[in-house]
């Protein structure tokens, strides 16, 4: 568990990490399969962050694609 600005914190670096994972995408075609697993841990991570009161957009499932 994590206290509420702790889990602003949290949400700030996942962006940051989602804003990284589309520019990756946008980049080309070199670098697709960067993208793709960037955003994939994202998700992974987000979905095990433990934070009361705070809505971290989630992966519901663990097979992320």
């Amino acid at each position: 568990k994590l206290a509420m600005r702790m889990g602003g914190v949290v949400n700030e670096h996942l962006d940051r990490m989602r804003a990284t994972a589309d520019e990756l995408a946008a980049a080309g075609e070199g670098f697709e399969s960067m993208a793709r697993e960037l955003s994939t841990a994202v998700e992974v991570l987000a979905g095990q962050a433990r934070l009361e009161g705070v809505d971290l957009d989630a992966a519901s499932s663990p097979l992320v694609q």
